[in-house]
Protein backbone atom coordinates (compact mmCIF):
# COMPACT_ATOMS: atom_id res chain seq x y z
CA UNK A 1 0.00 0.00 0.00
CA UNK A 2 1.41 3.56 -1.01
CA UNK A 3 1.88 6.40 1.66
CA UNK A 4 -0.63 9.08 0.45
CA UNK A 5 0.57 12.92 1.55
CA UNK A 6 -1.33 14.64 3.92
CA UNK A 7 -3.68 16.82 1.83
CA UNK A 8 -6.49 19.91 3.23
CA UNK A 9 -9.91 18.18 3.96
CA UNK A 10 -12.58 19.55 1.17
CA UNK A 11 -13.79 23.67 2.70
CA UNK A 12 -17.19 21.75 2.20
CA UNK A 13 -17.22 19.12 4.82
CA UNK A 14 -15.55 20.98 7.59
CA UNK A 15 -15.76 24.69 8.57
CA UNK A 16 -12.12 25.59 9.60
CA UNK A 17 -8.96 24.20 8.96
CA UNK A 18 -8.71 20.23 9.10
CA UNK A 19 -5.95 17.99 7.35
CA UNK A 20 -6.38 14.44 6.60
CA UNK A 21 -4.49 11.34 5.62
CA UNK A 22 -6.14 8.64 3.95
CA UNK A 23 -5.65 5.10 5.68
CA UNK A 24 -7.89 3.09 3.17
CA UNK A 25 -10.75 4.19 0.59
CA UNK A 26 -12.85 1.72 -0.76
CA UNK A 27 -13.40 1.25 -4.53
CA UNK A 28 -16.50 2.06 -6.34
CA UNK A 29 -19.72 0.26 -5.21
CA UNK A 30 -17.85 0.77 -2.08
CA UNK A 31 -17.98 4.11 0.28
CA UNK A 32 -15.59 3.08 3.21
CA UNK A 33 -12.99 5.54 4.53
CA UNK A 34 -10.87 5.26 6.90
CA UNK A 35 -8.70 8.46 7.93
CA UNK A 36 -6.27 10.04 9.78
CA UNK A 37 -8.44 13.70 10.60
CA UNK A 38 -6.47 16.79 12.46
CA UNK A 39 -8.03 20.14 12.78
CA UNK A 40 -6.92 23.30 14.01
CA UNK A 41 -8.89 24.61 17.04
CA UNK A 42 -12.83 25.25 16.68
CA UNK A 43 -12.77 23.42 12.96
CA UNK A 44 -15.96 21.53 12.86
CA UNK A 45 -17.76 19.20 10.79
CA UNK A 46 -20.09 19.94 8.42
CA UNK A 47 -23.07 17.90 7.88
CA UNK A 48 -25.77 17.97 4.92
CA UNK A 49 -28.43 19.30 6.89
CA UNK A 50 -25.97 22.69 7.28
CA UNK A 51 -25.12 21.93 10.85
CA UNK A 52 -21.95 22.06 12.39
CA UNK A 53 -20.63 19.55 15.09
CA UNK A 54 -18.05 18.90 17.14
CA UNK A 55 -15.20 16.59 15.27
CA UNK A 56 -15.35 12.92 17.04
CA UNK A 57 -12.31 11.59 18.46
CA UNK A 58 -11.48 8.30 19.63
CA UNK A 59 -8.51 5.69 19.91
CA UNK A 60 -8.73 1.71 20.32
CA UNK A 61 -5.88 -0.52 20.66
CA UNK A 62 -5.50 -3.22 18.48
CA UNK A 63 -5.63 -6.85 20.05
CA UNK A 64 -7.86 -10.49 20.40
CA UNK A 65 -9.94 -8.92 22.22
CA UNK A 66 -13.59 -9.60 21.14
CA UNK A 67 -16.68 -7.56 21.96
CA UNK A 68 -19.35 -10.23 22.81
CA UNK A 69 -22.09 -7.95 23.80
CA UNK A 70 -23.49 -5.71 27.28
CA UNK A 71 -22.05 -7.83 30.13
CA UNK A 72 -25.06 -8.46 32.78
CA UNK A 73 -24.43 -8.10 36.80
CA UNK A 74 -25.84 -11.40 38.47
CA UNK A 75 -27.18 -10.82 42.04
Amino acid sequence: MEPRPTSKAPADWFTGDVWWDVIVAGQEPSRMRANLVRSSPGARTSEGTGDATPETRWAEPVGEQRYDGPRTRSR
